[in-house]
């Protein structure tokens, strides 16, 4: 398990890296002010809505626990069958949907975003055809990373979405320039297609052989169609709440959907650089561990990956609040992106940052009802949320001049609720919260993260005065600015973790002494 975690780890990390330089490569031609960036938000949504809602991780989180449990009750040979039916579903399905979305593209933006001049709603329309080659090639991807999974292959997955992310960025500083945000969205196109076909030689590896079959009889098959339908819904109502955001922003006075859009972006940086990696490497073995019957070991699975993500992600999110100026700064801020973008991703982030903890503390959770093939209860939480959600953003944009931070405020109320109604529900499931240790765990994470908020902010009081660019009222610009700001934030670095981890030594944390303890466990492995 450790290794594995650490394969999606490494890979996550480098996904967000990634996914960062390419935000900053997009920004820099495309600042968030403009028509063209707030274009290319505005007509992803749709695209993501068809993948999230037809594949996304609607299947993979119904398709794994199934696969499992054929391959552990009938065999390999049969576990393949059904792999083959739902690839084959699939299939046709998208290309269905996507070429009838494609054809009534021009109607449909028109209609979701109708307060647009018409120059740019025919540009939005146009991008919003092209990128629907995208949940084809995404969606076909997305049923090779969860088959991988479930046979423990973690490699090919971790590869393959770094791939994406760096046609997108070669899109954004080779094609741009010539095909301008069109480039961007044929590198978009490409990298898609590069996620699916990397992946390929691992399922082959792992014993499958395509061959076309329905399977509408087939109990499996039919097993996940009666779960994945749930889920479904929920993720349908997760998209609406994307595209319902994006349009509030979209009706503000200035542009803001562009803002809003990169500072939800870095917010996920702690989300799934962590919460992601775990529950990717734990999915499968809760899966199996519920289809053995082993209730105690599940529930300890699903409490240590909870228990770790409060230890985790609490003080990454209070360093980045802290922290936020100067990390947009370094990454975005030169050419047009001046620091009146800065000051207006800032704004949303710091609102967006409290609900991080939440937010990745949701996985593990909802992961757990899936494992236990429970799609109905996190999916009429979900939608519980997504009706909250858009009705606060809605009261936000009419009824307050709040903004994007606004909208911010509407998802983490939201997402602070969601987190909570999760476990609510889940723990008696799994039998009660008693000795789960989660409320010890997250006062213990809390008081580290307090006093290390508190030694990190001092940190930046005492150094505003030689290094201004720190805050808004400094100034800052490239080269040499950005090395001094790069060896600043190093600094900053080294005093979180010495804080951090300090505190959690002195509190006696045990999640400090169990991350110490697989670390040992991982370098004992390694030798001979």
């Amino acid at each position: 398990m450790i290794v594995n975690m650490l394969i999606v780890m490494g890979g996550v990390l480098l996904s967000r890296l990634l996914g960062i330089v390419r935000e900053a490569s997009i920004l820099q031609r495309f600042p968030t002010d403009t028509a063209e960036y707030n274009a290319y938000v505005a007509a992803f949504r749709v695209p993501d809505f068809l993948y999230a809602v037809i594949v996304g991780g609607a299947l993979a989180t119904t398709l794994i626990p199934v696969f499992q449990q054929v391959w552990h009750d009938e065999g390999e040979q049969r576990a393949w069958q059904v792999a083959n039916s739902i690839i084959t579903l699939v299939l046709i399905i998208l290309a269905v949907v996507l070429g009838a979305v494609a054809l009534g593209a021009g109607s449909l933006v028109q209609w979701l975003y109708p307060a647009l001049p018409a120059e740019q709603l025919r540009m939005i329309a146009g991008l919003t055809q092209l990128f629907l080659l995208s949940p084809l090639l995404l969606g076909l991807g997305g049923v090779a990373m969860a088959l991988l999974n479930a046979r423990e292959q973690f490699g090919l997955p971790a590869v393959a979405f770094n791939i994406y992310n760096v046609l997108i960025i070669f899109g954004a500083i080779v094609l741009a320039p010539m095909l301008g945000i069109w480039g961007i969205a044929h590198g978009l196109i490409a990298g898609a297609a590069l996620y699916l076909l990397v992946q390929l030689p691992g399922l082959w590896r792992a014993g499958m052989r395509y061959v076309p079959r329905f399977g509408l009889r087939d109990p499996a098959v039919r097993r996940i169609g009666r779960q994945i339908l749930p889920r479904l819904v929920g993720q349908s109502a997760v998209q609406i709440s994307f595209i319902a955001t994006t349009s509030f922003a979209l009706l503000l006075p200035t542009l803001q959907a562009g803002p809003l859009n990169v500072a939800y972006q870095l917010m996920l940086l702690p989300h799934g650089l962590f919460a992601m990696s775990l529950v990717t490497v734990l999915f499968p073995q809760m899966a199996e561990l519920w289809a053995r019957n082993e209730g105690a070991a599940f529930r300890e699975t699903v409490l240590r990956a909870t228990r770790m993500i409060f230890f985790v992600t609490m003080p990454v999110a209070m360093a980045l609040a802290i922290l936020r100026v100067p990390v947009i700064r370094l990454i975005y801020e030169r050419n047009d992106f001046d620091p009146a973008n800065t000051a207006l991703v800032a704004a949303p982030l710091l609102i967006y940052l409290t609900s991080v903890v939440a937010f990745a503390v949701s996985e593990p959770l909802i992961r757990g009802f899936y494992a236990m093939q429970d799609t109905r209860t996190p999916v009429l939480i979900a939608v519980g949320t997504v009706a909250l959600n858009v009705t606060l953003g809605y009261l936000v944009v009419h009824r307050t001049n709040w903004g994007a931070p606004g909208l911010a405020l509407a998802f983490s109320i939201a997402n602070n609720l969601e987190a909570l109604a999760l476990l609510v529900v889940l723990l008696p499931r799994i039998g009660g919260g008693r000795g789960s240790g989660l409320a010890r765990s997250f006062t213990g994470a809390l008081v580290c993260t307090l006093v290390m908020g508190a030694g990190l902010w001092g940190f930046v009081r005492l150094s505003r005065g030689a290094l201004p660019m720190i805050t808004l009222a400094g100034t800052y610009g490239s080269g040499a600015d950005a090395f001094l700001l790069a060896g600043w934030l190093g600094l900053a670095g080294v005093l979180i973790l010495a804080l951090y981890l300090g505190a959690a030594a002195l509190l006696r944390v045990p999640e400090l002494r169990e991350a110490t303890s697989l670390l040992r466990r991982r370098r004992a492995a390694k030798l001979p």
